[in-house]
């Protein structure tokens, strides 16, 4: 369901869309993806416990990555999902899942031979609620 959440946060937003339409996808894009496009994976996560035992608060670690043609175009691709995540929350569930805080950690770049296309590479700690 986060990742649901995700791809709709940044499907809606036209910053993103503009540069890369719809093409967003979780894990991995397509074979033969047409470039810009962004890729988005779950690095890590911890199901957070209290003194009362579990909690439904789970702390991930999610890479966000665009790709495109260009350094220029990646790293614009890069800025436009930081503007549509950074310090996100809300309240009210997206796709059943309530995203109480979203922060920026680390960035980085490169190049890809094998698909010949720049990759600028985000990362984000997402506090969110599980069912």
């Amino acid at each position: 369901m986060i990742y649901d959440a995700l791809y709709t946060i940044l499907s809606v937003d036209t910053e993103v869309t503009d540069l890369v339409s719809t093409r967003i996808y979780p894990d991995q894009a397509p074979q033969k993806a047409i470039a810009p496009y962004v890729v988005f994976q779950l690095i890590s996560g911890d199901h957070l416990e209290s003194h009362q035992g579990g909690s439904q608060l789970v702390f991930r670690r999610f890479q966000f990555d665009g790709w495109a043609g260009t350094r220029l175009l990646a790293e614009q691709i890069r800025e436009a999902i930081r503007l549509s995540l950074q310090g996100f929350s809300q309240s009210s569930p997206v796709f059943g899942t309530v995203i109480q805080a979203i922060l920026a950690d680390s960035e980085g770049s490169g190049y890809d031979d094998e698909t010949e296309l720049f990759r600028a590479r985000s990362d984000y700690f997402i506090h969110h609620e599980v069912p």
